[in-house]
C-alpha cells in the first residue's frame, strides 16, 4: 500500500499527528523497557503477550494506566529500584514469555510521615550534601533514563494535540549555548516540591524576593498558556477539562521558554511542583540542564490535610474537599516520592520540615541558599601564560621554596574523578564527551581545596581563570587574587616546544592542529584576563624565552618580599582638572619645606634631557596612548629615593586610576594622608574654558574638557573613594577663593611640622620586626634560630624585666615587689627597658622584639618614641596544636601555666589582645605569616624567607 500525504499537509506532521493520537510512542516505550528489564528468551512471544494485555487491560499490578515502567517486573519498582547501585538482573535466567503477574493494589497507604525519606541530617534539618551530581543516563536508574526519554507523556490519558511540539532534545540540545543559557542562573536551577498544603508556594515567593531567584510554577505557565487562547491553549485547555495529563514534552518545553524568557540578572530558577514524576525529571535534566538540588518540604498527611480544609472555607478550590484531598495526597506518593528519594540518593536533596510556623520554616530555608563567605585569602596568585610557557614547572619550583599550596584546576578534576565520587563521575561524563566542565564543579573543587589549606602562605593558581566569567565567580565567591603572574612567550617559540614535548610525552593534544587551536582560545580568552587584571595593576609579566633556570630567578623576586621604601611623610593631592590643586601645592611646599612632585613634570623633564625613559615617553605620547605604570612608578620611586631626606612628600595629581594607587602603596608605601580638593564640574569647566583664552593649552577646549571629566570620574574618582574607606582622606573645598581655600589645607600639614622629629624616634628607619604568636606557638625557639642566621638583637620584654630585677637595681626592687603583688608593670617602664636595650645594641643589623606589642596602645606609642615598625613576624597554629606542644611541655618543665585550664584562658587573652594588634599591621601590608606546624627546621626555612630583601 502507498501512502500520500493530503494535498498541502506535511508528510512528517500527518505521521507525528498519528503516533500523538494512537500513542504509538508510549506503547513502544512500555514494550522496550519491560524487554529491557526481563530479558526473555523468546521475546517476539513476549511482545505478542504484552500487546494481548494492553489490548483487553490487563495491565500488570493493577495498573490503569499506559506508562513506560508498565512492565517493569514489580521487584524492580520499590525504592531501590531508582539507586544508582542496582544491579542488572542479568545472572537471573527468566521463564519463556515471562511478564510480570498480576498483584493487587494495597487497602490503604500508610501515611507520610511513615513513608519519610531517610535524610542526611546537617544544622538541624536534612539538608544538601556538600557533592552532588545530577541524574544522567544509566546512573540513577541503572537505564531507566533511557527508557524515560522515548516517552512524551507524564502518564496515561494520551494527547490529542493535533500539532504536536517535537521534544526538546531534537530541538535544542544540551550541548547547545543559547545567550540565555550563559547566564549563571542556569546552573542554579531548584526543584521546589513538598505534599499539597506543605506551603512551598509561599516559601518560594519569600526566597525569589530575597535571593533574586526566578520563580516558575509548571501549573502557572500551562495556565497563563490556556489564558493567552492560542491554539495550544485551547487544545491544552480542553485536555485538562477532559481529565487527561499534559504531554512531558509539552510542560518542560514551556519551563524552558519562560527561563529563556527571564533576564540574565536572575541569580538563578524556583521551580514549584516539578518534576512529579522520575520521568519528568530525567527528561528535564538532559535536555535542559541538571538541578542544583532539591528542596522537599516535608509535613504530615495530617497537618496539610488540616491546611487545606481551613483554606477551602475561603479559596473556592474545587479541589478543597475530603474527597478531592486523598486523591491529592496519594498521587504525591505514589508519583512524587520516587523522584524526592532518587535525588536524596544522589546527595542533593534538602529536606525540610514545613510543621512550623512559615517564618521558622523560612529561617531554615535560608541557610540552603546563603551563599558561604569569601574566604578572602590574602595572597592568591593566578599563573597564567599560553600553553608551553612553563607556568606549570614554575609553579612547582615556587611553591617547593616559598611554601606555597600549588592547585591546577586539571589536577583537581582528575584527582576527583579517581576518588569515584558523584561529582568525579559526573565530571569523567562530561569530559569524555568532549564538553566543558561547569563553572560550579571548577569553583567547588578549588574552594574545597583552598579551605583545606587555608594556614598556607599563599596559593599559586595554575591556569586559571581562563576566561573573564570564571574571574567574575571566583572573586565574588571565594575573594580577589593579590597578583598575576604571566609568563610571556612568543607563539613560535610555544609552538616549537610543544611539538618538541609531543615526541615523547604521548599527550594527544601535542599535534599541530590541536595546538593552534589552544593557542587561538587562548588568546581569545585568556589574554582578555590579563588584560583586566593590568588595569588594575596586579599583572607582573615574565619572559619565559630564557632558560628555565633565567625564568625561576627572575619569577622567585615577586615572592621575595622587598623593602618599601615608607617615608613617614608622603601626602597625595588630587583633585579634578581645574581645581586648583597645583597652585595649592606650590604654596604648601615652600611654607611646610616639602618635596613637591608632579608626574607630569617628571616626564617633561625626561623628554627635554634625551633620556633612554624620555624618549619612550615621548614615543608614546606622540601616538596618544597612556605612558605604562612601570615607567612612571620607576620615575616616582627614583625621585623620592634621591630626596628621601626631605620633611615630606606632595605628590600632586597621582595617583589617577587604582592599579597605580596599588603599585605605589606595594613599592613605596602608604601615604600619610590624601588631600581632594573638590569642585562641582560645572565650576571646573568654567575655570578651564576662562583659563584656555590666555593659556593656551590645547586641551582647554570644551570637548577636551568634557573628556577629560569622564576620564577623572570613572578613574580618579575610586581612588578618592579608596582613600576614603581607609580613613586617609582629607576633602577640602576648592570653590572659595584661593586664599580661604589655602587657609584650610595648611591646618593639615601645621600638625604635621610638629610630629616628632626624626631624633626623637631614635630607631626609626631601622630593622624592627615585632614578632607575635600564641603560647606555644615557638617564637622563642625561631628567634634563637634567627639570631645565629641574620645576627641580629633578640629582645624579649619577659627577659628585660627578669634581668633588671635580678641586677637588684631600684627600679628592679620596685618591679620585683609590684609583680609579687600581681601587679602590672607599666607600659612606661617596658618601654624604657625596651629602649636602652636596644641603645645597648645598636650595633645590631637588626632587632627581633619577642612577644610584643600585646596590645594596640603598645603599639602606637612604640611607633610614636621609638621607630615604624618594619614588620610583625606572626607565628600562626591553631588551638589544638598550641595546647598539645603546651601540655607536652608541662611534662617536664614544671611551669604552673603549663595545664589545661591556664592554656584556655593564654590562649583567650592571646586572640582577644594580641590579634587585634595584628590585624591592624595587616592592613598596611606589615604582617609576614609563618605556620608554626611542622619540623623546627620546615619552620626555621620558612621564617627565613620572610627576612629576604631586607638590609
Amino acid at each position: 500500500m502507498i501512502v500520500t500525504a493530503q494535498p498541502g499537509v506535511d508528510l512528517q506532521t500527518e505521521a507525528r499527528t498519528y503516533f500523538e493520537r494512537k500513542r504509538i510512542g508510549q506503547i513502544l516505550e512500555c514494550l522496550v523497557t519491560g524487554l529491557t528489564f526481563s530479558r526473555p528468551e523468546d521475546p517476539l512471544a513476549y511482545i505478542e503477550e504484552c500487546v494481548h494485555r494492553l489490548r483487553v487491560g490487563d495491565l500488570p499490578d493493577g495498573k490503569s494506566q499506559l506508562k513506560w515502567d508498565v512492565f517493569i517486573p514489580p521487584p524492580l519498582q520499590s525504592s531501590t529500584a531508582i539507586a544508582a547501585s542496582l544491579p542488572r538482573p542479568t545472572s537471573v535466567k527468566k521463564p519463556k514469555n515471562a511478564v510480570p503477574p498480576l498483584r493487587k493494589r494495597p487497602a490503604a497507604l500508610p501515611p507520610m510521615r511513615q513513608q519519610g525519606i531517610d535524610l542526611p541530617v546537617v544544622g538541624g534539618e536534612k539538608p544538601l550534601s556538600k557533592r552532588s551530581a545530577g541524574l544522567r543516563k544509566g546512573d540513577a536508574q541503572n537505564g531507566l533514563a533511557d527508557a524515560a526519554n522515548h516517552g512524551n507523556q507524564t502518564g496515561g490519558g494520551g494527547s490529542l494535540l493535533s500539532k504536536p511540539l517535537p521534544p526538546i532534545a531534537h530541538e535544542q540540545p544540551v550541548t547547545a549555548t543559547t545567550k540565555a543559557q550563559l547566564s549563571p542562573a542556569w546552573d542554579n536551577i531548584v526543584f521546589v516540591l513538598g505534599g499539597p498544603g506543605c506551603g512551598k508556594g509561599t516559601q518560594c515567593v519569600r526566597i525569589a524576593k530575597d535571593y533574586n531567584y526566578c520563580h516558575l510554577s509548571a501549573g502557572d505557565l500551562l495556565r497563563d498558556e490556556v489564558a493567552t487562547g492560542s491554539e495550544l491553549g485551547q487544545e491544552l485547555n480542553q485536555m485538562m477539562k477532559e481529565g487527561k495529563i499534559v504531554p512531558m514534552h509539552v510542560t518542560i518545553r514551556l519551563l524552558k521558554e519562560a527561563m529563556e524568557r527571564a533576564p540574565p540578572t536572575f541569580s538563578g530558577f524556583l521551580i514549584d511542583g516539578f518534576p512529579r514524576q522520575l520521568d519528568q525529571a530525567v527528561a528535564f535534566e538532559e535536555q535542559i540542564r541538571p538541578c542544583k538540588f532539591v528542596l522537599y518540604f516535608e509535613c504530615s498527611e495530617a497537618v496539610m490535610e488540616k491546611r487545606l480544609l481551613k483554606r477551602g472555607e475561603t479559596s473556592g478550590r474545587a479541589d478543597d474537599n475530603m474527597e478531592t484531598i486523598k486523591k491529592r495526597f496519594k498521587t504525591f506518593l505514589d508519583t512524587s516520592l520516587p523522584v524526592i528519594r532518587a535525588f536524596a540518593e544522589k546527595g542533593k536533596c534538602v529536606q525540610i520540615s514545613s510543621e512550623p510556623a512559615p517564618e521558622e520554616v523560612y529561617k531554615v530555608v535560608r541557610k540552603s541558599f546563603d551563599a558561604p563567605a569569601p574566604l578572602n585569602h590574602p595572597n592568591i596568585v593566578f599563573v597564567l601564560g599560553g600553553p608551553g610557557s612553563g607556568k606549570g614547572t614554575q609553579c612547582v619550583r615556587l611553591a617547593k621554596e616559598f611554601n606555597l599550596a600549588h592547585l591546577s584546576t586539571g589536577d583537581l578534576l582528575r584527582a576527583e574523578i579517581d576518588t569515584g565520587s558523584a561529582i568525579g563521575h559526573e565530571v569523567e561524563g562530561i569530559m569524555k564527551e568532549g564538553k566543558m566542565v561547569p563553572m560550579r564543579i571548577i569553583m567547588g573543587l578549588l574552594r574545597s581545596a583552598m579551605e583545606q589549606n587555608m594556614n598556607t602562605p599563599g596559593f599559586l593558581i595554575d591556569g586559571f581563570p581562563r576566561a573573564m566569567s570564571q574571574v567574575v565567580e571566583f572573586e565574588k565567591s571565594i575573594g580577589p587574587c593579590k597578583t598575576v603572574l604571566y609568563f610571556t612567550c612568543s607563539l613560535q617559540t610555544l609552538e616549537q616546544r610543544l611539538i618538541e614535548r609531543g615526541k615523547t610525552s604521548g599527550r594527544v593534544d601535542d599535534n599541530l592542529e590541536t595546538i593552534r587551536k589552544r593557542f587561538r582560545t587562548f588568546m581569545n580568552e585568556s589574554v582578555e584576563v590579563v588584560e583586566w587584571y593590568k588595569q588594575k595593576g596586579t599583572v607582573i609579566e615574565i619572559s619565559s624565552e630564557a632558560p628555565i633556570e633565567d625564568v625561576y630567578q627572575t619569577a622567585r623576586k615577586v615572592f621575595v618580599q622587598e623593602k618599601r621604601l615608607d617615608h613617614p611623610n608622603v601626602n597625595f593631592i588630587l583633585g579634578g582638572p581645574g581645581s586648583g590643586k597645583g597652585t595649592q601645592c606650590v604654596r604648601l611646599a615652600k611654607d611646610f619645606n616639602l618635596k613637591h612632585i608632579s608626574t607630569g613634570d617628571l616626564l617633561r623633564a625626561e623628554v627635554e634631557q634625551g633620556t633612554e625613559v624620555g624618549r619612550i615617553a615621548q614615543d608614546i605620547m606622540v601616538q596618544g596612548k597612556m605612558v605604562p605604570m612601570d615607567l612612571i612608578m620607576g620615575l616616582l620611586v627614583k625621585e623620592i629615593k634621591n630626596n628621601f631626606g626631605a620633611k615630606g612628600f606632595l605628590i600632586d595629581g597621582f595617583p589617577r586610576s587604582l592599579d597605580q594607587t596599588l603599585a605605589f602603596e606595594r613599592v613605596v608605601g602608604i601615604p600619610r594622608q590624601v588631600l581632594y580638593f573638590k569642585c562641582p564640574l560645572d565650576v571646573l569647566e568654567q575655570r578651564l574654558l576662562e583659563r584656555g583664552k590666555t593659556s593656551g593649552r590645547a586641551d582647554d577646549t570644551l570637548d577636551t574638557i568634557k573628556q577629560r571629566f569622564v576620564t577623572y570620574e570613572n578613574e580618579s574618582l575610586p581612588v578618592v573613594e579608596h582613600y576614603r574607606k581607609a580613613g586617609k582622606l582629607v576633602e577640602i573645598s576648592s570653590v572659595p577663593p584661593v586664599e580661604e581655600v589655602y587657609k584650610n589645607a595648611q591646618q593639615y600639614f601645621q600638625d604635621a611640622s610638629s610630629a616628632p622629629s626624626e631624633h626623637a624616634r631614635p630607631f626609626d628607619g631601622r630593622n624592627l620586626v615585632f614578632v607575635l604568636g600564641g603560647p606555644g606557638s615557638g617564637k622563642g625557639t625561631q628567634c634563637a634560630k634567627l639570631v645565629d642566621e641574620l645576627h641580629w638583637a633578640h629582645l624579649s620584654t619577659g627577659d628585660l624585666l627578669r634581668e633588671e630585677v635580678a641586677r637588684g637595681s631600684e627600679l628592679g626592687k620596685k618591679l620585683e615587689a609590684d609583680m609579687k603583688e600581681g601587679k602590672m608593670v607599666s607600659m612606661d617602664v617596658t618601654l624604657q627597658l625596651l629602649l636602652q636595650a636596644m641603645k645597648e645594641k645598636s650595633d645590631a643589623k637588626g632587632f627581633l622584639i619577642d612577644g610584643f606589642p600585646r596590645t594596640m596602645e603598645q603599639a602606637k606609642v612604640f611607633e610614636d618614641t621609638i621607630g615604624r615598625c618594619t614588620f610583625v613576624l606572626y607565628f600562626s597554629a591553631n588551638h589544638e596544636v598550641l595546647t598539645e606542644r603546651l601540655l607536652e611541655r608541662g611534662k617536664t618543665s614544671g611551669r604552673a601555666d603549663d595545664n589545661a585550664e591556664s592554656i584556655a584562658k593564654r590562649l583567650k587573652t592571646f586572640d582577644e589582645m594580641s590579634l587585634p594588634v595584628i590585624q591592624h599591621f595587616a592592613r598596611d601590608e606589615r604582617v609576614k605569616e609563618v605556620v608554626s606546624e611542622g619540623s623546627i627546621d620546615e619552620i626555621t626555612s620558612r621564617t627565613l624567607h620572610c627576612f629576604e630583601g631586607l638590609d
